[in-house]
């Protein structure tokens, strides 16, 4: 069965937030794809994104997560619009 896609472990990190530290870029694409929150913030401050730019190993996992964001519809209190690529 397996552990939800937010799991959070004993350190406050969901499985995002490790492959982005890590700097798998792939496992990043396949969490996100599966539905993975960007927007969990662990006990340090820190979302998945600000752990990909931390990464010295690979920013390919940083790219993942940034086209991600510019994948999603933004929306205001006006109405909704896309964002732009």
């Amino acid at each position: 069965m397996g552990f939800p896609i937010n799991y959070v472990d004993d350190s406050g990190n969901t499985p995002l937030m490790i492959a982005a530290r890590e700097g798998h870029a792939d496992a990043c694409k396949i969490l996100l794809q599966r539905g993975a929150d960007c927007g969990i913030i662990n006990p340090r401050g820190e979302a998945a994104i600000s752990l990909a730019r931390k990464s010295s190993k690979c920013k390919a996992a940083e790219i993942v997560i940034f086209d991600h964001f510019g994948s999603f519809s933004c929306s205001t209190r006006r109405g909704s619009f896309e964002a732009h690529s």
